[in-house]
This record gives structure tokens, sequence and C-alpha cells, in this order.
């Protein structure tokens, strides 16, 4: 028998054995079926051969064991909301899906103490919803990524937001995982006895090994518990305006000093470029013809005077007892002062009383007041906990498709074109404008747009995310933008500002397996998952082991049949 044929043998059975698992609907193979998992915004091309959907931990390890078993590799996603990233896409061209998003169990919450235990398929949506039903004293930590995003999936992407707890795996105390011989991986203090404590010490005991699932592919994580924060008394939120680009330096000092003082009193806080601001409430800038162009100066100057825009816009947010956030408004307002024109702190009292305004002056409430209000209203609601759709219209700036804000939306099968371009930088006036000057650099050059947000989380770092925007029916947007990313990488690169997190199609760009950091993952990597089961190359080296390279060359012609003979088997 030869190497194609005992191939096409081993699909068969993994195939079969996977649907007396998990059943035929939880195992999809037609086209139309894996067609909205390969869609993304990043412009890649992935041959996924089926999609497995487990509906528990004990179904994920007989998946895996399977896997195993006939050298199967496999792609876990908790659903997919990885937008700017890759979505659901693996590392590797070819790939079964294991999705996760079916596992929706919440359980173990104590709210004397504050933790929840969830698994991978909880959206922001889902936890904001539990946690409401059972007394609202805890904040759902919530991001960009809107209510249909992974609690559980952003946190093993070391994912943050602009609730008190803004970075969301320093809030995780435990996980629970499915190793690649299908063991089922719990911690130390739990083996030993201690589930509770191991629920809410998160270093555990003896070697720190939670952290290895988080950006890698050592297991699959199945559940992990949480520590939430608590509603506050008061939540405020303030938005200010550098008096001018030269005021960027002193407002970043300003904010390291209130981040440093301040505390947990504040949340991240936020400064936009005056073209990111734009973005949010002008359509992409078209010439005479309708053609979308890069916006000029003169154009931006006069878009800004209309909507009285500076620069630079920021934004941030208070939590605390009444007298306490009144104390911290002072404080930030003093320490603000010499770099800004304007702030203004927002509840949601004031915006209900500015509501009122429909009734004294409708025409004006309904030109000039609305969308504004109805801005500040979602960011309240993100900062609160309550997860919003606020950011995601930003993913279809460029696209021929506008988003109904009504439902939820999904910009990867919208077929909006982003990716992120999210470097970390230091908390210093002078790297703060070096970072600055290289996006507004090189962006126009591809022809893109430099939208620049500045996470501030802490007084010591930033993150800055870049979304470079691009039109998916246009090639040559499309080319632009990865060409821009590419070029963006390497100029930070040198600076030494280095990315978070990474798409799927940068993991092996930016990894070296020469350095003694990649291999040290390599080979911890190859001596538990020798047969590259659990996602290959996604945050580690990858070598194709030779029945790999026998799929390569036989896989995309002899798939379809073993398919359609499963599918009419079915029929």
């Amino acid at each position: 028998m030869n190497a194609t044929n005992s191939q096409n043998e081993q699909w068969f059975k993994a195939i079969k054995e996977w649907e007396l698992t998990i059943g035929t609907k939880s195992l999809l193979l037609k086209n139309a079926e894996i067609a909205p998992y390969t869609k993304n915004t990043i412009g890649v091309t992935r041959n996924i051969k089926g999609i497995l959907i487990p509906k528990s931990t004990q179904e994920v390890q007989s998946i895996v064991k399977i896997a195993q078993k006939y050298k199967t590799p496999l792609y876990p996603i908790s659903g997919g909301k990885n937008w700017g990233y890759g979505s659901c896409n693996p590392v590797e061209k070819t790939s079964f899906i294991l999705d996760l998003s079916k596992m929706k169990k919440i359980k173990d919450f104590d709210p004397e103490l504050g933790n929840i235990t969830v698994e991978p398929g909880v959206t922001q949506q889902d936890l904001f919803e539990f946690l409401k039903q059972n007394g609202n004293e805890f904040m759902v930590p919530t991001t960009g990524a809107g209510p249909s995003a992974s609690i559980l999936g952003n946190a093993l992407e070391r994912g943050y937001g602009l609730t008190p707890h803004s970075d969301h795996f320093e809030a995780i105390t435990s996980f629970h995982a499915v190793l690649p011989n299908g063991d089922y991986y719990k911690p130390a203090l739990e083996e030993l006895g201690g589930k509770r404590i191991n629920k809410l010490f998160k270093w555990g005991l003896g070697p720190y090994l939670d952290g290895i699932f988080t950006q890698g592919n050592f297991g699959i994580v199945t559940e992990g518990t949480l520590l939430l924060a608590r509603r506050p008394e008061s939540i405020a939120t303030f938005f200010f305006s550098l008096k001018e680009d030269a005021s960027l330096e002193g407002a970043i000092e300003a904010i390291r000093k209130i981040k440093g003082e301040l505390g947990n009193n504040t949340g991240a806080i936020n400064l936009m470029n005056l073209r990111r601001v734009l973005s949010m409430v002008e359509p992409y800038p078209r010439n005479k013809n309708n053609e979308q162009v890069l916006a000029d100066e003169s154009m931006i100057n006069q878009l800004a005077k209309e909507h009285q825009l500076t620069e630079w816009t920021g934004f941030g947010a208070i939590y605390g007892r009444k007298e306490i956030t009144k104390a911290v408004k002072k404080v930030i307002k003093k320490t603000l002062k010499p770099y800004v024109s304007r702030i203004h702190f927002f509840t949601e009292r004031t915006i209900k009383v500015a509501r009122c305004v429909k009734y004294i002056l409708p025409n004006f409430y309904k030109n000039s007041f609305k969308k504004k209000l109805d801005t500040l209203s979602s960011a309240l609601q993100n900062v609160s906990g309550i997860p919003s759709q606020v950011a995601l219209p930003l993913a279809y700036w460029k696209s021929s498709n506008q988003p109904d804000m009504k439902k939820i939306v999904n910009p990867a099968i919208d077929n909006c074109g982003l990716i992120w371009h999210a470097p970390l930088v230091p908390l210093t006036p002078k790297d703060v404008r070096k970072h600055v000057e290289i996006i507004n650099k090189v962006c126009p050059e591809y022809q893109m747009n430099p939208l620049i947000t500045l996470t501030i989380f802490s007084e010591h770092c930033c993150d800055s995310t870049i979304p470079l925007l691009f039109n998916k029916e246009n090639i040559q947007d499309e080319l632009n933008a990865k060409a821009c990313h590419d070029e963006l990488l390497k100029k930070e690169a040198a600076e030494g500002y280095l990315p978070y997190r990474l798409g799927v199609d940068k993991m092996k760009q930016m990894i070296n397996p020469d350095l003694p950091c990649w291999k040290f993952a390599k080979a911890l990597k190859e001596s538990i998952d020798e047969n590259q089961i659990i996602a290959p190359g996604r945050y580690t080296p990858y070598q194709e082991v030779p029945h790999n390279k026998e799929m390569a060359s036989s896989n995309d012609s002899m798939l379809p049949d073993i398919k359609e003979s499963i599918l009419l088997e079915r029929a």
C-alpha cells in the first residue's frame, strides 16, 4: 500500500471514530459548513478540512486521543472572534478546527471572594447575563471585540481591556487543559486537594505551568478561573483634548504619574490621534469620482475644525466610592491641566440629564447631539463591564459593506479588511514620540491612514494598536496593507517596539528557531507533542514530521474523496 492510500485510510478511520465519539451533527465536512470558518479579515487562505464541535471536556479528550492515534492536526478555537489576527484560521495551511464555542458552562461562582470558572465558549454577553442574574455586583472584563467574543479566548492571547482588571491574563488564577496525549491537566494545588485555594492563588506550587497554555500550543484549555472586579459605587469616564501635537510628551509624563499614583482607581487610559478619532465619526474620505483616497493634511484639518478636535484625544475611566472618585477627578484635572485644552467627566447620570435636551431642542438633539451621546453611553458601558459593539464599526471603515449595529456584527463574515499591528512601547516621552513618527512615516508610504491608539495600562509600558484597514475587493489595497505591516514590524523591531501578540500569518516570521528561548519552546513542544497534533506552528517553531510531509503532498487531492464517501454514507 503506497503512502497516499495509507494516509487516506488513516483519515477515514479518524473521521469515523470522531463521528462515533461526538456524533455526525458535531462533525462538519461539507464545504458550505466549513466556509464560514475560512473567513478572516487579514487575507489568508487555509485548507480547513473539517470542523469538530465538542460539548464537554470528555469529548475533547476523546477527540485528541483519536487525533494522536491517526496523527491528525487539530487547531482549537474558543469562538473564532480573533479579528485582525486570523479569526478561526490555523497557523499551518491544513488542519481540522476544534471549535469549543459550544462549551458554555459557568460554574463555581463565589460571590464572597469574587472568582468564577468559565468554559471557552462563554462570551462577554453570556457572563454579563449570568452576573446580572446573580446580583450584578461584579464587572465583565470587556474588550473591543464585543459581546460575542470569548472571555477565555482573550485571556489566552494575553489581551486586555478598559475595566479595573485591564490585564485579562493577570486576572486568571487557574487553567484546566487537555494535553496532547489526552490526559487532563489540573494545577498542583488542586491535584493535592486544594481546589478552592487553587482558584484564588494564581501561582500555585512548584513550576508555574498554567502560563504555557497562553500564546502557545501545549494543550487545549477547557476551563479557566478568573478573579472579577467588583462593581464600584461610582464609575465615571473622562475625555480630554491635548492643546497641540507638541503636548504629547508632557501628557505622557502626566498620564504615567496618574497611573502610578492612582492605581486601580483608574482603568487603562487611551490616547488616540486625530485620524483615529475621525475614523469613528466620519466615513472614509473619497475624491470627486467617489474613489477612496488617503486623506491629506488639508482635509484632516478641515474635518478637525468641523468636529472641534485637536491632534490627540484621551479617554479613561475612574472607579471607586463617590468621595474617592471626586478626589481622583481633581487629581486628574490638575495633573493634565498644562497639556489639555479641555477635559470633561461623565457619569450615567450626566448622560441621562444631557438626553433631556431632546425635549427642549429636539432638532439640535437629533442632528448634532444624539450621536455623540450614544457614543459616550457606549463608552461608559464598556468601562462599566457591560459588553458593547462600540469599537467594531472601525473594521468596516473601508469596506463596501456597512454593519447593522442592531445585530451582532462579524467583520470576518462581512469581508472586512483589517490587520492589527500592536507593538509594546516603553512609556517615556522619547519612545512614544519615536513610535508615532514611525507610524506617521510608514503608513502613508503604503497608502494606509496612520490610525494610532496608545493604551496605557501601567506606569511603565503601553500597547499601541494600529489598525491597517483595506478594501478586500481591491487586491492592491490588500497588498499595500500587508506590505505596510511587514515594514512596520521591521522598523519598530529595530527600535525595540515588539508586538504583544501576533496574527497567524506572522508567527513564523517573528520566531527565530535558532535563539535559545525558541529552542526551549520547540524542545518542550516536541517532548509532549511529538506528532504536532495541537495547533502546529502556533507561537512555537515548527518542523514538519514525516507524516505531515506525506499529507502535504497528497492531502488536497484525496480528502474530497474521503468527504464524499462519508457524506454519501450519512445520506
